[in-house]
């Protein structure tokens, strides 16, 4: 099965390939939003049960809904922390 390729921006932007618009960091919209979909749904459904069962969030998801307050945060801050690491251990040069 062959790749589709187009000029199209907003073809590109759904997940075909592009000759124009090369991107190491690129990943199409399909099939990945439906891992955030996913999330959603479930943090919902968690959320609920939890409200309606007058049940305290347990300890061991504090780090989590922690990181989901705060994402944009988490997202601002994750690589430079990435970059620091590697300099630390000598994996990349100034």
């Amino acid at each position: 099965m062959g790749q589709i390729t187009t000029t199209n921006i907003f073809l590109y932007i759904i997940g075909f390939q592009s000759y124009h618009l090369p991107g190491l960091d690129y990943f199409p919209i399909f099939p990945w939003i439906s891992i955030i979909f996913s999330g959603m749904f479930l943090g919902n459904i968690m959320k609920e049960k939890f409200k309606t069962t007058n049940m305290k969030m347990p300890k061991i998801l504090t780090p989590i809904t922690f990181l989901g307050k705060h994402s944009l945060m988490t997202y601002m801050v994750h690589i430079p922390v990435i970059i620091g690491a590697l300099w630390i251990f000598g994996e990349i040069s100034q």
